[in-house]
C-alpha cells in the first residue's frame, strides 16, 4: 500500500510541476511560428507563410 501511495504522490507532483512550468506557444512543426520551447499549444499557430497546398488550385504553391 505504501508503494502505491508513493507512486500516486510522485505522479501528482509531476503533473503539478508540468502545469507550473508549461510554456505556451505554437507546437505545430509545420507552422510558420513553431516554438520549439512551447510545451502547451495556445492556438497561435500561423500558416500564412505556406503556399496553397491544393494541387488542383490555380495558385498551387507547395
Amino acid at each position: 500500500m505504501k508503494t502505491i501511495t508513493r507512486i500516486l504522490m510522485l505522479c501528482i507532483g509531476l503533473l503539478g510541476y508540468n502545469a507550473v512550468n508549461a510554456q505556451e506557444g505554437c507546437t505545430d512543426l509545420s507552422a510558420c511560428n513553431y516554438d520549439e520551447l512551447a510545451t502547451e499549444d495556445d492556438g497561435s499557430c500561423d500558416y500564412s507563410c505556406l503556399g496553397c497546398t491544393d494541387e488542383l488550385a490555380e495558385n498551387y504553391d507547395p
